[in-house]
């Protein structure tokens, strides 16, 4: 990958269909927060709701100078064949999820695994315990790590990635990709780690750069060094970290219960069995392919 483009990584042509449907549900997520703040005159929901709000809008602003850039240099390329746009996202998403689900399992076991996994965000700690636990549950597994995701491994690193690439002008050493790799780790990484900052605060800042620092290394370091040469690592495998790790805190089985108390949280299993359906007709494509036959599209 050269490093014009690797400067300029739209994230959303990894996905188009599956980011559509992941930004759509954090809009409905910061909603319920702001209807329900604004009904039950609550100031810390408004204040979530700005901040959360706050970050989704960065994060779009960004990935529109992106479309941008990538439209006057490149010209703007679309692939919405339906494997890009949603069955290697929703692959990539169930992989992570699944394998970040299995440590917050074995984590719990009394395993060493507790570095690498994360509490809850304490900005709702309160908020949490006043609204009903299946909204409760969506706003910390599904709409949290949606957000969190698109900014703090999008935006920040696309910002810092930009502005080192000026920079270079000046002092060529910032054009080096492992250079603005550390330099997208450090920052987002303390960055996050201080959003989330709790009472557990050693040990809480520790996990969170852990988590972050692998985050990080797995999506940019294999677009810039393409160390993972067997794969190709999506920004939805990442989300399926953040959201594997905060659906872990509840309990995999614990969470499908919770969910089936309400109507829409079918919606959100049955959105869960789709990208099943559709990651296992991506796998049958692949392996059709090396076969020989012909893959569906």
């Amino acid at each position: 990958m050269n490093e014009q483009t690797s400067s300029h990584i739209n994230i959303f042509g990894q996905g188009t269909i599956w980011w559509a449907v992941m930004i759509f549900l954090s809009v409905i997520g910061l909603s319920y927060i702001a209807l329900w703040g604004f009904f039950n005159h609550s100031i810390q929901a408004g204040f979530i709701t700005i901040i959360f709000g706050f970050l989704l809008l960065i994060s779009l602003f960004v990935a529109l100078l992106v479309l941008i850039s990538n439209g006057v240099k490149q010209g703007i390329k679309k692939d919405f064949s339906i494997n890009r746009a949603w069955r290697r996202p929703c692959l990539s998403f169930l992989v992570f999820f699944l394998i970040q689900s299995l440590i917050i399992y074995f984590s719990g076991k009394g395993g060493d695994l507790s570095f690498v996994t994360l509490q809850k965000n304490r900005l709702f700690s309160l908020f949490s315990t006043q609204v009903p636990l299946v909204a409760d549950f969506f706003i910390n597994v599904i709409m949290v790590p949606i957000i969190e995701e698109l900014f703090f491994l999008f935006a920040i690193p696309q910002i810092i990635f930009m502005t080192l690439n000026r920079l270079s002008k000046k002092w060529s050493f910032m054009c080096n990709k492992i250079f603005q790799l550390f330099v997208a780790i450090l920052v987002s990484s303390i960055l996050f780690a201080l959003f989330h900052v709790g009472k557990q605060e050693v040990m809480f800042i520790i996990s969170a750069i852990v988590i972050r620092t692998i985050i990080i290394i797995l999506f940019w370091g294999d677009l810039f060094l393409n160390f993972i040469w067997f794969a190709e690592i999506l920004a939805s495998g990442m989300v399926g970290i953040h959201i594997g790790n905060n659906w872990g805190i509840y309990g995999f089985i614990n969470g499908i219960l919770i969910l089936s108390t309400v109507y829409w949280g079918w919606l959100l299993l049955l959105l869960f069995v789709i990208m099943i359906i559709s990651a296992a007709d991506y796998i049958f494509d692949v392996l059709k392919i090396t076969t020989g036959g012909t893959p569906n599209e």
